[in-house]
């Protein structure tokens, strides 16, 4: 027995196609709601049901009172909450090429700010990591990590230009990554972040915070990443 694919999948592969082979281009107003409606044989209600996925996705942008348009290139990453997956990850699963630039990598006395965070004493020793991360030859994170001394001494530089910091933690040091608690805010940019990202100074940018704890509870790093304010961050809350 043959199952009929719902309308709202061939609408939304109807769109995704046309995308693909170039038929609606980047900021290009799609067919209208009752222009789909007729030509479905469905109503807007099924319509406004395929955009509303096609938006998530980041291949429509839909403006009140104007349209639904085909977006810009995607620039942004998912968050699936059931996994440690990385950002890294998911663009080479796209195909696109990242490098990382290493900025810093140097040994401090942890502010008393890190050392909440690390769960050290103000002025334990940490080493402090700047990266830039590149994708498709666009400059598109700062990372500014803080990683314990103990933990950074075994971290060889040459790790810090090819891989992500979990790669790092696990496969390089044997480490094992239980936990990883994550905040985002919007901030101005510093003139350092600014540059870095090719921003004029004080941009808005999008702050991740982050921290990485083992079995016990113990931070392995604790840091932030910065990104220019047309990057998002996309996440699905599914129901147990």
């Amino acid at each position: 027995m043959l199952t009929r694919t719902p309308l709202y999948l061939q609408i939304q592969e109807f769109v995704r196609e046309g995308i693909k082979s170039g038929r609606f281009v980047e900021g290009e107003k799609l067919p209208s709601e009752p222009e789909l409606a007729r030509r479905f044989r469905t109503t807007r209600a099924t319509i406004a049901r395929a955009f509303h996925q096609l938006a998530f996705e980041g291949l429509v942008d839909r403006r009140v009172g104007s349209g639904t348009f085909v977006a810009r290139s995607d620039v942004g990453d998912r968050v699936d909450t059931t996994a440690f997956e990385s950002y890294e990850e998911h663009v080479a699963a796209r195909g696109e090429t990242l490098e990382y630039r290493l900025l810093r990598f140097a040994r401090e006395a942890a502010t008393h700010d890190v050392a909440q965070h690390l769960d050290v004493e103000s002025g334990h020793g940490v080493h402090r990591l700047e990266r830039l991360r590149v994708v498709g030859g666009e400059a598109l994170a700062v990372e500014m990590r803080f990683i314990p001394h103990e933990i950074a001494s075994g971290i060889r530089r040459e790790w810090l230009e090819a891989y992500t910091v979990q790669h790092i933690l696990q496969a390089c040091l044997g480490l094992r990554i239980a936990a990883m608690e994550n905040a985002v805010r919007a901030s101005a940019s510093t003139a350092r972040v600014a540059k870095a990202l090719q921003l004029a100074k004080s941009s808005p940018v999008l702050v991740r915070a982050h921290t990485i704890r083992d079995a016990n509870g113990r931070p392995l790093l604790f840091g932030e990443t910065f990104y220019p304010p047309h990057f998002n961050i996309r996440y699905t809350l599914k129901a147990p």
